[in-house]
């Protein structure tokens, strides 16, 4: 018997196949089996068994054993198939994607979720049934724009109710691991154990764990599976539901092979599996609203926030340079806390200072692997590089002129934390950013966030993502000019949708929240936008600008990349494809420039976008690239 095989070890961009002897296992498709390829051991996804005998001179290997797990769901073949043609990914990467990170490895026999007395759901108000009942009545993908505090959660689960009630499973994707957290607690009550968690912290035995059992309870009963981006990949039979909130995300776009972005994935799913997909946000990505515009998906829109809660009252409060709180903010946080409710602090830098400098001659301190400015944090003494992870203790003088004069300038998290702490003596303050979220204590953190034991929350963009805080009445956001830097097509866009989502905190019960902005450009035009709440007007301003310029959604974008230890080697081999290219007419192309960062490694990056009405131009491209270029199809940005 011979076999044909998905190579997990094949490393090239195509969908490709090879035969081997069946070595007298009894193979399936889809079953996982290890093979020997390119004379190192690997895993094989087999993919057709109705294979004749090859040329008799040609020498095949055999199957060395077949793997004892669940064979691969043929959907998540066909997709993987997808996922390698349309964002021209390397083979292996993808088929990780779709088994368990070692399928050798041995499972917890005894891991599985705890059982939970499932609760009846809350009942919806007038708003939330209409759009349910519309969401019901579509055959469309549907995109649903829902006010912060409209109650999209109540809806989803609604809606993946009724998909267990059918023996339907349901995916429900996330765009922070901790907001997965802090939505289980909710979904745990009302779904049992028919919820499965899933994400990338757990350890391969109990990742290899929820995998088997998602694939041997799915065949006779409908699932619920909660994670970030990757749970719809969860080998779950009878798929009738797949949900992303928080879509516009930049979190759902992956940024190592394959870089496919959720939402793109998961309607070639829902197509597979004859699936709904949901589509949730409060301010949906330009791209998808375009889309909705044009009737390829039904827009399902939710104005008003339940439970009578008002959109806060904004105020815009001008400062000046080296300001961390303006007296305005002192006194509404002072207010608060005498009020015994919470108020959120925000700022998207982390650590003490941004950008450590010399006083006398100006000399930054770069990474010397990346060439981006190192971000000084004063509780470690630390000069750190945000892209590596290098970190040095800052030097006693400058290199350049011998100065003791060195200082970090700008502010972040912890130095905000620092004048917070100094200024409201006794209250209780946390902090959520990427380094707290890596320590031991977090979850204990967020637990007691949750149980109002936490006065002050200082964060950044993490804290705007969704998080529902019941005793939350206040949100100060630190120099917003961070967010307004117009370093790429889609800045307004991105600063727009987290100044917004970070606002929507305040308020969403019982009382108004207020939301003071501080900044050194109050005359920004965004800031009006953001007042109102007025996304449409944002949206209509921004698509004059995508069409005047060229850009997402009236065309495709292909980022290519590469690195080489010589400086000028990468200029001179993205010119050489540039020249190659140059009788296109169906192209434009941007660069080359150096990437950002220009270095990682040893090695100098360049970068070059290729733009085209006709992704297939792009594709084609692509398929026909030497291996040293790093693909990006639809790239989130450009820099």
């Amino acid at each position: 018997m011979f076999v044909n095989i998905s190579v997990v070890g094949f490393n090239g961009r195509e969908a490709k196949t090879f035969t081997y002897q069946s070595g007298g296992a009894d193979l399936s498709i889809g079953d996982l089996v290890k093979i020997k390829f390119a004379n190192r051991y690997s895993i094989g996804i087999v993919r057709d068994t109705n294979v004749e005998q090859p040329e008799a001179s040609i020498k095949l290997q055999s199957v060395i054993e077949k793997l004892d797990i669940e064979p691969i769901a043929s959907h998540l073949l066909e997709l993987g198939d997808w996922i390698i043609s349309y964002y021209s990914a390397s083979a292996s990467s993808t088929w990780q994607l779709l088994i368990p990170k070692n399928p050798t490895t041995k499972s917890r026999k005894n891991f599985a979720n705890q059982k939970y007395q499932s609760q009846p759901l809350v009942q919806l108000t007038k708003s939330q049934q209409s759009a349910l009942d519309s969401i019901n009545k579509s055959a469309k993908p549907v995109l649903l724009e829902g006010a912060m505090g409209s109650g999209k959660t109540e809806i989803y689960f609604h809606l993946i109710a009724q998909s267990i009630q059918n023996n339907r499973s349901a995916v429900l994707m996330m765009p922070e691991i901790f907001l997965t957290k802090q939505m289980i607690e909710r979904a745990q009550k009302h779904f049992g154990d028919s919820l499965i968690i899933t994400h990338s912290s757990m350890t391969p035995a109990k990742r290899k764990a929820v995998w088997v059992e998602c694939s041997a309870r799915s065949k006779n009963e409908g699932l619920l599976v909660l994670g970030p981006r990757s749970a719809m990949f969860s080998p779950l039979h009878n798929l009738g539901l797949v949900i992303i909130d928080e879509f516009h995300e930049q979190s759902y776009k992956q940024d190592s092979s394959p870089r496919y972005q959720a939402e793109i994935v998961a309607a070639k799913l829902s197509a597979i599996t004859k699936s709904k997909l949901i589509l949730g946000s409060a301010t949906p990505s330009i791209n998808t609203k375009f889309l909705a515009d044009a009737g390829k998906l039904e827009k399902v829109y939710m104005p008003q926030r339940a439970l009578n809660s008002q959109h806060p009252d904004i105020e815009i409060i001008k400062t000046d340079r080296g300001e961390i709180l303006s007296s305005r903010l002192k006194a509404e946080i002072k207010a608060v806390l005498e009020t015994k409710k919470m108020a959120l602090i925000y700022i998207n830098r982390r650590g003490t200072a941004p950008i450590f400098k010399c006083n006398e001659c100006g000399e930054n301190f770069e990474c010397p692997h990346c060439g981006v400015n190192m971000h000084f944090h004063a509780d470690r003494m630390k000069l750190v590089c945000h892209v590596c992870g290098h970190n040095t203790p800052p030097p006693g003088k400058c290199p350049k002129c011998g100065s003791p004069e060195l200082r970090g300038y700008g502010v972040g998290t912890k130095a905000v934390a620092e004048e917070i702490s100094k200024q409201f003596a006794g209250a209780r303050i946390a902090r959520i950013d990427t380094d707290s979220s890596a320590q031991k204590d977090f979850e204990e953190t967020l637990e007691s966030i949750s149980a109002g034991e936490i006065d002050i929350i200082i964060g950044t963009q993490m804290i705007g993502r969704g998080m529902d805080i019941a005793n939350l009445e206040l949100v100060g956001m630190i120099n917003a000019d961070y967010d307004l830097l117009n370093i790429d097509y889609n800045s307004l866009e991105r600063a727009f949708q987290l100044l917004t989502q970070t606002a929507g905190r305040a308020g969403r019960r019982e009382t108004r929240g207020k939301v003071i902005i501080q900044t050194a450009q109050p005359e920004n035009p965004i800031f009006d936008l953001i007042i109102k709440n007025d996304f449409a007007k944002f949206y209509t301003q921004e698509l004059e600008q995508r069409k005047k310029y060229s850009y997402p959604p009236y065309v495709y974008l292909l980022k290519l990349e590469c690195g080489f230890v010589s400086a000028n080697l990468g200029r001179q081999k993205a010119m050489d494809l540039i020249n190659k290219l140059k009788n296109k007419n169906s192209i434009a192309v941007l660069g080359p420039v150096p990437s950002h960062p220009a270095m990682r490694g040893n090695k100098h990056i360049w970068s070059l976008v290729i733009k085209s009405k006709d992704r297939k131009v792009l594709e084609n491209i692509a398929s026909e690239l030497e291996q040293f270029w790093t693909i990006n199809m639809d790239p989130f940005g450009i820099s």
